[in-house]
């Protein structure tokens, strides 16, 4: 079982829940998330708000750090030596 289907169930998201955690942590907004379930923009507000309650957090940022720390799959952004500061940092 991978890290993503334990947590699923240690939070007993439904099937639509994981889809749309899913969505958030690759960076869909919720006019995205509904876009893409051929859904309502409030249904997705509704599902990213029950996602929120089950987990434990206020907003998205809380979210993606709670899904770092459990060990959620996804990797870590590449950060390319042009975008790093110049001299003292």
């Amino acid at each position: 079982m991978s890290t993503n289907e334990v947590l699923v169930q240690k939070y007993d998201l439904s099937k639509s829940e994981a889809t749309v955690l899913a969505s958030i942590m690759q960076g869909d907004n919720n006019q995205e998330i509904a876009s893409g379930q051929g859904r309502s923009l409030s249904w997705a507000k509704a599902m990213v708000g029950s996602i929120f309650y089950k987990i434990g957090v206020r907003d998205r940022s809380q979210l993606m750090a709670r899904m770092w720390q459990e060990g959620w799959g996804f990797k870590t952004p590449v950060v390319q030596d042009s975008f790093l500061p110049r001299g003292r940092v």
